[in-house]
């Protein structure tokens, strides 16, 4: 399968400016084998376990190879890994609107230094490159568009609600999702 490339702005933080980045898709095995490895920064440097710290992404990757109905991308910067996210194209309905078909965001987290956490010494810190999640988002929304679908939804970590609550999205019941997390929908 060939690997698509497209340009990002991503917000550097430390530096405060905007610089480019890639969003690729499918992801690639170095993208898989650094996703594997942020659960030691996590461990090296957050006060508490990350919510997404056990997900397997090469599992991902090889169910993603068997189906056309589940896309992988990844974001680099300096050719590191800065996120990645899955996407399921069918056969999800919405649980708002009856009848209607929508992408699922199964997957997406930002690398563990491109999120606001806290520390060991109990001190947050700020993510070093901003706009990951909303690319992906982005992306998403492109993928419900061109499938004639314009709805998303997905099964929120408690740490990410916020963000897709700014992006709009509406949570739909609570612990209705998968796993007992809060479910989201996002229309068009």
């Amino acid at each position: 399968m060939t690997r698509i490339k497209h340009q990002v702005q991503l917000k550097d933080n430390i530096n405060n400016k905007m610089v480019t980045g890639y969003l690729s898709t499918p992801v690639n095995n170095k993208n898989i084998k650094e996703a594997d490895k942020w659960k030691d920064f996590i461990k090296a440097y957050y006060k508490k376990d990350s919510e997404d710290a056990h997900w397997k992404w090469g599992i991902k990757k090889i169910e993603s190879t068997k189906s056309i109905q589940i896309k992988t991308y990844a974001i680099e910067k300096d050719n590191i890994t800065q996120g990645m996210m899955v996407l399921k194209l069918t056969p999800y309905k919405s649980r708002q609107y009856e009848g209607r078909g929508l992408v699922y965001v199964d997957y997406l987290a930002g690398a563990p230094w491109n999120r606001k956490y806290k520390n060991k010494e109990d001190v947050f810190v700020f993510p070093q490159y901003s706009l990951v999640g909303t690319h992906f988002i982005r992306v998403a929304k492109a993928e419900s568009i061109d499938m004639g679908y314009n709805l998303l939804g997905l099964s929120a970590l408690p740490d990410a609600e916020d963000f897709y609550r700014k992006s709009e999205f509406v949570q739909i019941g609570e612990n209705t999702g998968d796993c007992g997390l809060n479910y989201f929908e996002l229309k068009l």
